[in-house]
Parts: C-alpha cells; structure tokens; sequence
C-alpha cells in the first residue's frame, strides 16, 4: 500500500496538519530517508543494483520542501474536498493543496486577502490513486508544472498534491 499514490495524497494530508501545527510540533517527519527493502523509506535503494527512486511520501516531502515559506498563514476558505493550508515569505506566498477526491477534479479561484497576485505557478502531482510507484516503473508519478491564470482559478486535479507558488502584491 505504501507504493500506491493513494499513500502519497495521504501522507500530504499528514504534512498539512503537521503545517496547521507548526506553531508546538518541533520535529517531524513521515518515512525513514532511505533504505532497501522496507516501504517506509522516502529513498528506495535497489539492491544489487538499479536506479534509485523516491517513493510516494518522499515526492510529496520533496515538493513541500522546495515550495514553503517562512511564516504560516492563515486559509479562511477551501472549496469542498480540497486540503489547503499556506505559508509566506516576503511577497511570495505558497499553497500546498490536497484534492481528496479519488476520481473528482475541483475548481477553486485563488485570491489573497487585501493583495492583488502579480503571477503564479503551479507544480501538481497527480495519478490513479491505485497506481504504484515500483523499481521497474520508478516515473509514474512525474511532476506537473503550469501557469496560473490571471484572474487565479484552477482545477485541482483528482487525488492530486499540488503546491501553488504566488507573487502577490500589498494593497
């Protein structure tokens, strides 16, 4: 079950409570960083030999990681079915958003209270939730980039995690 997508959207919701409650968590994490066999790894080493390849929670740790800001901010509100929390640094603002419908896509307009977004960029991973990511098919799950639209709407894709990189602007 741990190869399946299905785990990576899961573990992404455990890295948005972990977001929630940044403020009193001090440490955390949600696999072991690599190993060989075991599937609680983010790092899969195949042995005797192969190409290396991260597995479901070490994508999705892996574009939190690169996609984060600084301070925690606050989402006053999520269209059903999507897990939303945000974060900022300076004039960027990032979102990390879960669709947790299995086989449903939705459409949200994006807005930041009192500031108009200058640009976005969207950086989605997303496939059946019963795919697997093994050692003979490491790519299944491959990283989606867009442009978000001016007037901010998008569609989330079905059991997808998405991270949303915004330049806003003060009022």
């Amino acid at each position: 079950m741990l190869s399946t997508w299905a785990a990576g959207v899961a573990n992404a919701r455990l890295l948005n409570v972990h977001e929630r409650h940044g403020d009193v968590l001090k440490i955390a994490t949600l696999a072991d960083f690599c190993g060989t066999r075991w599937q609680v790894n983010a790092l899969m080493i195949p042995v005797p030999g192969g190409r290396s390849y991260l597995m479901p929670v070490g994508l999705v740790m892996a574009l939190y990681r690169k996609h984060s800001g600084q301070n925690a901010c606050t989402v006053v509100e999520a269209p059903d079915g999507l897990d939303v929390t945000a974060s900022r640094t300076g004039s960027r603002l990032f979102l990390h958003v879960v669709n947790t419908h299995r086989s449903r896509s939705v459409s949200a307009r994006i807005t930041a209270n009192r500031q108009a977004l200058r640009r976005g960029t969207v950086f989605a991973l997303a496939a059946d939730p019963e795919v697997e990511i093994i050692e003979t098919d490491p790519d299944v799950v491959r990283l989606a980039e867009g442009v978000l639209p001016p007037d901010g709407t998008w569609t989330f894709p079905a059991a997808s995690v998405t991270a949303v990189e915004l330049e806003i602007a003060d009022a």
